[in-house]
């Protein structure tokens, strides 16, 4: 299978995480650094409902209506709104319909004029350490990509990319055409980061 093609690969803790605060919030932050992996796991949670995309990167987009049945905003780059005008037009969103969810990326914290959110029980936060890749979603990745490794190397794997994501698709091109793990593969995998 090509890069690229492959099904996003979503831990089973973060698609509880995720499933538990669809029941419970009306609002879910991921907040990572670029790498973790934010988008891909929200669209594949998001399958099957009717979604509205947005980017913070064009303020076109936090000032168009939201179309008639979409059940979930996704806002992608919140750690770019910096104008108070598109805070307040998300929070209508957030306030606006209590039936419709509202699903925030940033590679941040939680920013501030969300808070009050959390505070009062109605957002989620998901954090980057919450989507990390565990042993089963590194050895899922390797094998889509073609890699077959020995448990020594996945423990090895999972040991120095820490579970980064990121980390573990590089690794998987670099493992290619059979080749083994080494320190080498580790160590130009680092600098590609």
């Amino acid at each position: 299978m090509r890069r690229g093609h492959n099904p996003t690969i979503v831990t089973s803790a973060i698609r509880e995480l995720f499933e538990y605060g669809w029941q419970k919030y009306r609002v879910i932050y991921f907040g990572a650094p670029c790498g973790f992996g934010k988008t891909a796991v929200a669209r594949a949670m998001l399958t099957g409902h009717s979604v509205c995309e947005r980017s913070a990167m064009r303020a076109e987009g936090l000032t168009a209506p939201i179309p008639a049945g979409c059940d979930v905003v996704m806002i992608d780059d919140v750690h770019m709104m910096w104008n108070s005008e598109d805070q307040l037009a998300v929070c209508s969103w957030i306030n606006e319909k209590p039936s419709r969810t509202v699903v925030l990326l940033g590679r941040g914290d939680l920013p501030g004029w969300l808070m009050p959110y959390q505070f009062t029980g109605l957002l989620l936060k998901i954090e980057s350490e919450q989507l990390l890749f565990d042993r089963a979603a590194t050895a899922e990745l390797l094998e889509q990509n073609g890699i077959k490794t020995s448990p020594e190397e996945l423990n090895a794997i999972q040991e120095d990319s820490r579970g980064y994501p990121l980390a573990v698709s590089i690794l998987s091109r670099k493992m290619t055409g059979g080749k083994p793990y080494s320190s080498s593969i580790s160590e130009r995998t680092r600098q590609e980061i």
